[in-house]
C-alpha cells in the first residue's frame, strides 16, 4: 500500500490548481450552507492541521466539528494542486436525532445516510 505523499511524487506535473480551486469553493459553499443549519462547533483535535505542509510537499488543510445534531463533521483538503494529486473531504456523521427519518415506517436510516435538505 502507497502512502499519499508517495502517490503523489508517482504522479506526472500537472498543475491542478484552477480546479482545485473551482471544486474546494464548492465544497465551501456547502459547508457554509451546512453551519447555517447546524450548530457546530471546532473540535480543538484539528488545529495544527490547518494549514498543514509546505509549499513543496504534500499539505492540506484539515478541519472537525461537533455539535448538538452532528457527532462528527470533516472539511479537508490534502495534496498538491499545484503539481498533480488532491483530495479533497466533506463527511458528516449524524447524531441519533438528526438521523431519525418522519414519516418512514422503520423511523430510522443507516448511519451517514444524506436526509438533510440544505
Amino acid at each position: 500500500m502507497t502512502t499519499p505523499a508517495q502517490r503523489a511524487a508517482e504522479r506526472p506535473f500537472v498543475n491542478n490548481q484552477e480546479i482545485f480551486d473551482e471544486l474546494w469553493t464548492i465544497t465551501t459553499e456547502l459547508k457554509d450552507k451546512v453551519f447555517k443549519r447546524f450548530a457546530l462547533q471546532p473540535d480543538p483535535c484539528s488545529v495544527q492541521f490547518q494549514p498543514y505542509g509546505g509549499e513543496h510537499t504534500l499539505s492540506g488543510f484539515l478541519s472537525t466539528f461537533a455539535g448538538p445534531e452532528i457527532d462528527w463533521l470533516v472539511y479537508s483538503w490534502m495534496g498538491t494542486p499545484h503539481t498533480s494529486f488532491t483530495s479533497m473531504n466533506w463527511c458528516a456523521r449524524y447524531g441519533a436525532a438528526t438521523a431519525r427519518c418522519p414519516g418512514q415506517n422503520s423511523g430510522f436510516v443507516e448511519p451517514n445516510a444524506t436526509l438533510i435538505k440544505i
